[in-house]
């Protein structure tokens, strides 16, 4: 749109009464397929308006940066729903090795917590795969209230769950998972979520730098919480060897972190 004076019975009313007196300007949009993103809004006064040329370059222009900002945001749409879990709004397994990856690489401690959500396939068979789910995004809607900007919550797979703390330590850790349990335990009062408990693994970077030993071992101090009654936190020992590995039941699982992934370039 484009108007010769502010002051015409047609004029968009936010020209009106400018500090420097009736104004000419044109008003082009910015789309991207077939979507308003914003306007490109050039005035100037009333001798001089806007010429075809100028204000077909102008549109050029519109169209152009409504390519750009839609190419950008499809973009960002597209990174954001490959690093993140489409039950619980979490970041994915994927995105969690990343970061641990880079934390490793860094000079920050941080400690790595894993998660199981306890007598989970007995919550299903009794009442259904629907209200798993819930019960998965229930948890997840508590430990993202919990987590910090720099943390990362992720769901590792299924009922498991990994969480990176940043600048802490296990005593840090265990501390979170205290209050994880308590706002999870209230959560779950009046909630349409039978309620249910989780189990936690902690190890912390002074343990060591590398992701696999880190994984492995806060699994291992997982198994050793589900195994001393559930509903609560281990931690792996400060001296843990690698060669450490605690024996697993058959019906348990290990958690294993993807070395390929791990390698990937962000």
């Amino acid at each position: 749109l484009s108007f010769a004076s502010s002051e015409s019975l047609n004029a968009c009313p936010k020209l009106r009464e400018r500090p420097g007196g009736p104004v000419s300007a044109a008003c082009v949009p910015v789309t991207f397929m077939g979507r308003a993103l914003g306007v490109l809004h050039a005035s100037s006064n009333v001798e001089q308006p806007l010429s075809p040329l100028q204000l077909d370059r102008l549109t050029n222009l519109g169209v152009q940066a409504g390519g750009r900002i839609g190419t950008v945001r499809a973009f960002e749409r597209t990174q954001l729903q490959a690093s993140t879990d489409s039950l619980t709004g979490l970041a994915n397994r994927r995105r969690v090795e990343q970061r641990m990856r880079g934390l490793a690489q860094g000079s920050k401690s941080f400690a790595l917590v894993l998660c199981d959500l306890d007598h989970f396939k007995r919550l299903n068979d009794t009442y259904g795969h629907q209200t798993g789910d819930a019960a998965l995004r229930a948890f997840a809607d508590v430990v993202r209230a919990c987590t910090r900007d720099d943390d990362v919550a992720g769901r590792w797979g299924g009922e498991e769950f990994a969480f990176l703390l940043v600048n802490a330590g296990s005593t840090e850790a265990l501390q979170w998972t205290e209050r994880v349990r308590d706002r999870l335990a209230l959560a779950l009062k009046g909630h349409s979520v039978p309620a249910f408990t989780a189990s936690f693994g902690i190890v912390d970077s002074s343990v060591s730098r590398a992701a696999e030993v880190l994984v492995r071992l806060a699994d291992e101090a997982l198994y050793r919480a589900k195994a001393a009654g559930r509903d609560r936190a281990a931690s792996a020992p400060a001296g843990a060897s690698d060669d450490a590995v605690a024996e697993r039941q058959p019906s348990e699982h290990r958690a294993s972190i993807s070395l390929p992934m791990l390698a990937a370039v962000d």
